[in-house]
Parts: structure tokens; C-alpha cells; sequence
């Protein structure tokens, strides 16, 4: 699964990207989707809910530890998402989209994955910035990328009815 497709040279670190930042990106979009197409509640529980559930299943079927921080942070950036519905009043066009989404995508993917990431340490100075940026970044962009796409098939859709 991680075997790398693209690789680049930022200074001293290699931004990587492999099938498995696909995986990662599927499993950022959703929470995000529902969350900017249903409202803040809506996104916090998909995110939330299929977080746990995963993990659960994923215990379950691989013998896994059981952990709870993934299913709170996808929660989080499902409900955090949700304020780009607000700013954009629920038409989403391809251009403003594609802004929007970015610029609260990136708040949000901050603050949840960061979350996600201090949860572990419980200190500032355990966590790396430039590390979490490395390893999310490729998934990240796709996320950002494929979710921009979505809101505008799904805003076309809704408003043909």
C-alpha cells in the first residue's frame, strides 16, 4: 500500500506520495462532505461514528488496539467543515468552491488532525509540525482536490430538482 508513486525534495524532507495517501484522502472527504452538504451535527456524527466503527472493525478483524482518537478527530473535522455551508449558503459553484473549500479545509484539517496528533503527547513540544505536514500533505491535497469536485456534482444535482 505504500508504495511511493511521486516523490519530492522540499529541503530536507520528502513529500511522498503512494496509494495508500488515497485511502487517507476517501477517508478525509467524507466527514467534510456531509458536513459542508447536511450541517455541523450531521458531519460530526458520520465523521464520528464511522471513525469508531472503523477502528472497531479493524480491532475486531486485524487484532488491533481499539483507539478513540481518530473517530473524535474525524467528528471534529466534520463538524469544523461545516462552516464552509454557512459561508457559501449552500451553492457551491466550481471556482468559489474550490477557494472555499481550501481555505476552510486547511482550518479544519489543522485543528483536527492536530488534535489528533496532540492527543498523543499531551505537550506542544512532542509534535512536529513540518513531520504532520509531511506525512498528510499528498492525502491531504487529494482530499481538498476530490472534495471540491463532489460539492459541485452534488450542487448540481440538487439544484436540477
Amino acid at each position: 500500500m505504500n508504495h511511493s508513486w511521486i516523490s519530492v525534495q522540499l529541503g530536507a524532507y520528502m513529500l511522498q506520495f503512494a496509494p495508500g495517501d488515497l485511502l487517507l484522502a476517501l477517508l478525509l472527504c467524507i466527514p467534510m462532505f456531509f458536513g459542508a452538504a447536511f450541517g455541523p451535527w450531521v458531519g460530526l456524527l458520520v465523521g464520528a461514528i464511522g471513525g469508531l466503527a472503523g477502528d472497531y472493525l479493524g480491532a475486531l478483524v486485524f487484532g488491533l488496539s481499539f483507539d478513540w482518537r481518530w473517530g473524535a478527530a474525524m467528528g471534529l473535522l466534520g463538524f469544523l467543515f461545516s462552516i464552509a455551508r454557512f459561508r457559501t449558503r449552500w451553492r457551491y459553484g466550481l471556482l468559489a468552491t474550490t477557494r472555499i473549500v481550501f481555505f476552510t479545509g486547511v482550518f479544519a484539517l489543522t485543528v483536527a488532525l492536530g488534535a489528533w496528533a496532540l492527543s498523543f503527547y499531551w505537550n506542544v513540544s512532542g509534535v512536529s509540525a513540518i513531520d504532520i505536514f509531511i506525512v498528510f500533505a499528498p492525502g491531504v491535497a487529494v482530499a481538498l482536490l476530490t472534495l471540491s469536485i463532489l460539492l459541485f456534482i452534488y450542487n448540481t444535482i440538487i439544484s436540477n430538482d
